[in-house]
């Protein structure tokens, strides 16, 4: 509607041809896939249920090309009679599915936000091999490397000024059970 300036002044929109080109379109809060549809998933809730008591339902999805970082979960209660919703909330985006790993101690990336290096320290309680990988948004492998297995706390000091600004996680797998800590980039 501010495109072309027929609406007044909007933030620089007034002066972008109408329709704006995508290209050059900024969007807040879009719903990017509505998992049960407009009105919900039928069945989700078991009733009768009681004040305070806890459900819960599970939806797999996929990132696809989102960046991560900017992505929320909004989970809605929708009485499927009236289609009226009756609570709300907002949260992170979490992955879920991943095994206990007890094999990893601790594990910690600093300095966060990095700019030219980044450490990686970790304690293990047992001699297998580590591997770190790094993904960004995309889901795409940036960095990859074995470490020689050895009990106690190790540290793994990584080059990023080569890494574009942005987040990243980092993937630390020992015996097949893995641990991620977010990693930005900022320089």
């Amino acid at each position: 509607y501010y495109a072309g300036g027929g609406s007044g002044a909007m933030g620089g929109y007034e002066s972008l041809p109408d329709p704006v080109p995508a290209s050059q379109m900024v969007y807040d809060h879009v719903g990017r896939v509505l998992y049960g549809g407009y009105t919900g998933q039928p069945g989700s809730i078991t009733v009768p249920t009681t004040a305070s008591g806890t459900q819960s339902f599970n939806f797999t999805g996929t990132i696809g090309s989102f960046n991560a970082s900017n992505l929320s979960v909004v989970g809605l209660l929708i009485n499927s009679t009236t289609g009226e919703i009756m609570n709300a909330n907002e949260g992170p985006l979490g992955f879920v599915g991943i095994s206990e790993n007890d094999v990893v101690d601790f594990f910690n990336v600093y300095p966060n936000p990095a700019t030219t290096n980044a450490t990686l320290a970790f304690d293990l309680n047992t001699s297998s091999i580590a591997n770190i990988n790094i993904v960004n948004a995309m889901g795409q492998t940036i960095y990859n490397q074995s470490v020689a297995g050895s009990n106690g706390l190790q540290g793994v000091t990584i080059n990023t000024a080569n890494m574009a600004n942005g987040m990243y996680f980092v993937n630390l797998t020992v015996e097949g059970k893995v641990v991620t800590k977010k990693l930005s980039i900022n320089k």
